[in-house]
């Protein structure tokens, strides 16, 4: 008997999906439960068991081809050949064959993690932690394929639609929603800070030999300062740039988890929090016109004091949450024993 094998829907707005892989080949046995394929959908990437035992007779949509729903993919016969009226692959259309690549891949995805030697649970490095609405968590965004390739392309960060409140997984509506959203002008809350003891500690540090550079300890403190106010949970990037001769620019990933003498820039963007730093030029204000936000600029307008400005999206970051980093950063300038606890 012959069964015919269709483009299901996998969604109620689906009205066609894409043939990602062929995980049997014409002439292989499949039981109703095995997986006949893989199908891209504007939500996700399924697999789709075959429905019916017997053997896969007919492929008639290549792997990476797009398909109407219902239309006919495939064929499932008790024996092959033994439907002389079903319509036949065209011969510039094989199977596409199984890769050593692709097989070593389902391998892969089948073993058992290996245990610690020291026995101690070691978190799975697929298992990345996610943000939550309000940015509370960081980490690995659920998305649909769809929705990170339009990203991608628009230069849209994921996360800042999970802080805008977008429920996870993020579709391509999500995304198209957010690249023809007029751009808002960004919130700037201003304080100071008295800098004596800050200037003392890095002067510190650096007759110590250790090399630390008032940069990093910059990106130390923004970043200490995100995670005790709860705003950042696991890993903490923090993009740094200052204007003056050197121009220094760098990536840092949680800094305040570090000792301050063995920092390094380290990493790319993007970050979770921007940085320019104005204190080696005449310069006492910035306004950041375009890129990431949160952005905190730090000027020195005055002798012994620091002008601390954090310029954000409200729709990301509420006004009481802003207040509460820019208190706890500039605690951790007047007192770096805050920090170094």
């Amino acid at each position: 008997m012959r069964h015919e094998v269709t483009m299901p829907q996998l969604g109620m707005a689906q009205d066609s999906g894409k043939v990602v892989a062929w995980m049997k080949s014409i002439g292989d046995s499949v039981d109703a439960d095995d997986t006949l394929m893989e199908v891209e959908t504007d939500k996700a990437t399924m697999e789709v068991p075959a429905g019916r035992s017997g053997v896969l007779a007919e492929i008639l949509a290549d792997a990476g081809s797009e398909v109407p729903v219902g239309d006919l993919i495939a064929v499932i016969s008790d024996e092959i050949g033994a439907e002389s009226g079903a319509p036949k692959p065209a011969p510039d259309k094989p199977a596409p064959p199984k890769t050593a690549k692709f097989e070593e891949a389902i391998r892969a995805s089948k073993e058992p993690e290996p245990a610690p030697e020291n026995g101690l649970a070691v978190e799975s490095p697929r298992v990345a932690p996610i943000i939550r609405k309000g940015g509370a968590a960081l980490g690995r965004v659920l998305a649909s394929p769809k929705a990170k390739r339009l990203a991608a392309e628009a230069g849209i960060d994921l996360r800042s639609l999970l802080r805008r409140g977008v429920s996870e997984p993020l579709l391509a509506a999500d995304v198209e929603s957010a690249a023809v959203a007029p751009a808002s002008a960004p919130s700037a809350l201003g304080a100071v800070a008295a800098s004596d003891a800050f200037d003392e500690l890095t002067e510190f540090l650096r007759d110590s030999g250790s090399g630390l550079s008032a940069d990093l300890a910059w990106a130390s403190f923004v970043s200490g300062a995100l995670r005790a106010t709860g705003l950042r949970k696991g890993e903490i990037a923090v993009s740094y740039r200052s204007v003056s001769a050197a121009g220094e620019e760098f990536v840092c990933r949680d800094a305040d988890l570090a000792k301050l003498a063995t920092l390094s820039p380290e990493g790319d963007e993007p970050a979770d929090i921007y940085i320019t730093n104005l204190t080696e030029s005449r310069f006492s204000s910035f306004l950041s016109g375009q890129g990431g936000l949160p952005h905190l600029v730090v000027a020195s307008p005055n002798q012994g004091f620091f002008s601390l400005s954090v310029q954000f999206s409200e729709q990301d970051l509420p006004l009481s949450s802003a207040s509460a980093f820019l208190e706890e950063l500039m605690k951790r300038v007047e007192h770096p024993v805050r920090h170094l606890l």
